[in-house]
């Protein structure tokens, strides 16, 4: 049997990194929306520190 080229050992990092980076993002993502829900599918009132634009 041929061992495979050095040069297939080298082309590029295994996807697990960008995979696991990925569903990091995705995770903190969908977190951040579905803190903005209630049990009940409900919309949570927004937060007070956040000022309304001002119409000009």
């Amino acid at each position: 049997m041929t061992e495979p080229a050095p040069e297939q050992s080298q082309q590029s990092p295994p996807l697990t990194d960008s995979t696991a980076h990925l569903l990091a993002r995705i995770t903190d993502q969908l977190g951040a929306q579905l803190s903005l829900v209630s049990r009940n599918g409900t919309r949570r009132p927004m937060h007070r520190t956040r000022h309304p634009a001002r119409p000009a």
